[in-house]
């Protein structure tokens, strides 16, 4: 089998894209999506559903939050549930903002903080609280890859100091996907 070149097969790759514009089983639309031009509809239920993940999450972490530092750092349960919850809704919050630059075709992330970046670059959240909840994006790495090096003084600071973020986060969306005209009943 012959290696095609990267231009060639580019070169090629549009003949055939022309050849199915030009029959009959390929529309315009087919077409301007294989093109990628056309950004896709937003799924709201998949969206819904991950806002309702989001406020399971921090609901548990709002009861985790309204202990005091010694009663929170006495069991070590508290911390275990608190991590988990946190990268749980930091997990639903990111895979909202990954559909969301996905399907409207606002850019290629290279990390989770970009995934912030472009949703405030683009008026889905405010430019001010993307510069605010960037870190928590950042964060999210964080708990997955540094997980050893997070104690619970940390995790509990970010209960009492960060918590708000997510219920503004799920807000904005709303807001977004009402101004799109995507079902946002929630």
């Amino acid at each position: 089998m012959t290696k095609i070149s990267a231009p060639t097969w580019r070169i090629r790759s549009l003949e055939i894209i022309l050849i199915l514009s030009l029959s009959s089983v390929c529309t315009k639309k087919k077409l301007r999506r294989l093109l990628g031009t056309v950004p896709s509809s937003l799924n709201a239920r998949l969206i819904r559903d991950r806002i309702a993940q989001i406020r399971i999450s921090a609901n548990r972490l709002q009861r985790l939050a309204e202990l005091s530092k010694e009663e929170f750092l006495a069991d070590e349960d508290n911390f275990a549930i608190a991590e988990h919850h946190l990268r749980r809704a930091l997990e639903a919050l990111l895979d909202i903002g990954r559909h969301i630059v996905a399907k409207k075709g606002l850019g290629r992330p290279e990390d989770y903080k970009s995934i912030i970046t472009l949703l405030g670059r683009n008026g889905i959240i405010p430019l001010e609280f993307m510069s605010q909840i960037q870190g928590m994006a950042g964060y999210r790495n964080r708990l997955v890859r540094a997980y050893a090096d997070v104690g619970p003084e940390e995790i509990y600071n970010i209960l009492r100091d960060k918590l708000g973020d997510f219920a503004l986060f799920t807000g904005y969306i709303l807001d977004y996907l009402a101004r799109e005209g995507a079902d946002s009943t929630y």
